[in-house]
């Protein structure tokens, strides 16, 4: 290229005259690169009506018909064109010159002025400005004893051994943090000394005896009664609560996640607009719907997701909206909420109040046997009755503890037993399975059956004399 006036003066001279691109016409704006003239001029030819891939063949005695018909079917075109009195020509002016363009590029511009006129940001005033008016805290509460949360806490830790570790403010920390906050202790000692540091800071901290969602939730409303008021969390418990606490005569109530997307913004719900939108009722009943698909101290239903549940609803259905409203009343008894979780789980796997599960269990078993070309396993069928209850108590219980109603009541009559100080949730009353069936299916584990190498573990029944070292 830099021998090019020498070896090619004739190139030379095109491209000094501004032909380094190529001109269909001889308008200003219309200067393309030679790749891009190919593809929407041959190339749209060759692979469009009329070209060679639509039908006329590629054989070598098809390209040169085609390529030496080219200038023939150009002229045909200018022709049309006169005769006709139609041109394919575009205008000589840029669409940035357009008289629309230019009068919304004045409007927008007086939109950016008059804000910058009422917030500018190069006042020549040096005082610092804040515009957050106050900062409210709330920590979880890790103190010893019994919690119906005690299984989510150990699932998280993943049973890993760690010591209870000795600190202060000036220890330098090393390890990893996954495994030192396994332990509660530590986790309430650094909580502690925290909460000392963020108040000597002004900052309002609220220690919650254990879980902190409703503690949390109530510092929000209340807040939001003289400012607008922003929660920033991630758990869905928060959102729920807030739908329920939430008041309409309040100041703005937002709820922000604490994790941002990939382009750096924060997802955020108005939730005076979404009360607004689901109703009261509806912000009631999705307490239900969250504690019956799965919360922290409830399992999730196989196959009925918070997303299923929830259509159910909006669309009306009147025996779920009545069960989830019974579900909101205290005082209930176990046997009245067995009942009535019985004929919930019925209504959410398709069938009516009135029917049975276990009526339900045979008949989808015994469809999906004739249709299924892999064996149908358990979890795919609604669960037994006596599972359903248990859930269903645990549901309620977590309800009321949302409702703060829940004084009174024994978590040991809803769905926990207690073990070495922690409450574990019972799954059922019943044998999974017949005897018969149990002593077919056992394990030979060598360790504790902790995962789903575990044979027994794997169907989700529990270790019997059969199994092999791990009894």
């Amino acid at each position: 290229m830099s021998q090019l006036d020498v070896k090619h003066p004739e190139v030379y001279n095109k491209f000094e005259k501004g032909f380094h691109v190529i001109r269909r016409s001889n308008q200003f704006w219309v200067g393309l690169s030679p790749d891009l003239v190919i593809e929407t001029t041959l190339m749209r030819s060759l692979k469009t009506t009329g070209g060679m891939t639509h039908g006329s063949g590629m054989s070598e005695k098809q390209r040169a018909l085609w390529t030496m018909s080219r200038p023939i079917t150009a002229e045909y075109n200018i022709a049309m064109q006169e005769f006709t009195n139609l041109s394919y020509t575009t205008s000589e002016q840029h669409k940035d010159l357009t008289e629309a363009r230019m009068k919304r590029d004045a409007a927008d511009l007086e939109k950016i002025s008059s804000k910058l006129a009422i917030w500018s940001p190069f006042s020549p005033d040096s005082s610092l400005r804040n515009i957050v008016t106050a900062t409210t805290i709330v920590f979880d509460g890790y103190e010893e004893g019994p919690s119906i949360k005690d299984n989510t806490h150990q699932r998280r830790a993943n049973n890993i051994p760690y010591p209870i570790v000795s600190f202060t403010a000036e220890t330098e920390f090393s390890g990893k943090k996954e495994e030192f906050l396994s332990r509660d202790i530590n986790k309430q000692r650094l909580i502690q000394m925290l909460s000392e540091e963020l108040t000597e800071r002004d900052c309002t901290v609220i220690n919650a005896p254990g879980d902190a969602d409703v503690d949390i939730v109530k510092a929000a409303v209340d807040a939001s009664r003289l400012h607008t008021t922003t929660l920033i969390g991630e758990d869905t418990n928060l959102l729920v609560l807030l739908l329920y606490y939430a008041q309409g005569d309040n100041k703005r109530l937002y709820f922000r996640s604490d994790k941002s997307k990939a382009d750096g913004s924060f997802k955020v719900y108005d939730i005076n607009l979404l009360k607004e939108i689901l109703g009261h009722d509806m912000c009631s009943q999705l307490m239900f719907i969250h504690a019956v698909t799965g919360c922290d101290t409830t399992s999730r239903i196989f196959g009925i997701g918070k997303k299923t549940a929830f259509q159910k609803f909006v669309k009306g259905d009147p025996v779920l909206q009545s069960f989830a409203n019974a579900f909101t009343v205290p005082n209930q008894t176990p046997e009245v909420i067995d009942d009535l979780g019985s004929q919930v789980m019925a209504v959410l796997f398709g069938g009516k109040c009135t029917d049975s599960l276990a009526t339900m269990r045979y008949n989808i078993f015994s469809k999906r046997v004739v249709s299924a070309s892999s064996p149908v396993t358990p979890e795919r069928l609604p669960p037994t009755e006596s599972a359903t209850k248990l859930h269903c108590r645990r549901a309620y219980y977590q309800i009321m503890v949302w409702m703060g109603k829940e004084e009174g009541m024994d978590a040991m009559n809803w769905g926990w037993n207690l073990q070495d100080d922690r409450f574990i949730p019972l799954m059922t009353n019943m044998n999974a399975a017949p005897e018969s069936l149990l002593k077919v299916i056992h394990c030979n584990c060598s360790t504790a059956c902790k995962t789903l190498r575990c044979s027994c573990r794997r169907y989700g029944l529990p270790c019997t004399t059969v199994c092999g070292p791990c009894q």
